[in-house]
């Protein structure tokens, strides 16, 4: 019985011992802000880009996907988180409209997005615009 004992006790020590911490890199590291990420794979989705309509926040878009959109809609909504940073718009240059009333932005660069008619910003803390 103190076989057994001592054995179970070893184990349960051994499990402690071999935990590691995992720390995940960003899915696409084009986008530094999650909820801007987030509302690029909603559009995605809705718009049925490659005919995929069920990619998730884990989806690593591509180049390919990303320059099909033509409209992206993140106007911060009650319960949404709000977006700060909009690092990864570069990506999306076939834009014609971007929507990002009510979030948390400060600055923004555009001046890549030559299809872009429409842009709209009201509500953020804006500093820099650069279009």
């Amino acid at each position: 019985m103190k076989k057994i004992f001592k054995l179970f006790i070893i184990m349960i020590t051994s499990t402690f011992i071999l935990t590691i911490e995992v720390k995940a890199e960003p899915i696409n590291t084009s986008f530094k802000d999650d909820a801007l990420y987030k509302c690029v794979i909603d559009s995605l989705n809705s718009e049925n880009i490659d005919t995929i309509s069920d990619r998730t926040d884990s989806y690593n878009a591509t180049d390919s996907e990303l320059s099909k959109l033509t409209k992206l809609n993140c106007e911060y909504k009650n319960g949404k988180s709000k977006i700060k940073d909009v690092t990864g718009l570069d990506k999306l240059i076939n834009l014609t409209e971007i929507h990002l009333d009510s979030n948390s932005i400060s600055n923004i660069n555009v001046s890549n997005l030559t299809n872009l008619e429409v842009l709209t910003l009201s509500a953020n803390n804006l500093s820099s615009l650069d279009i």
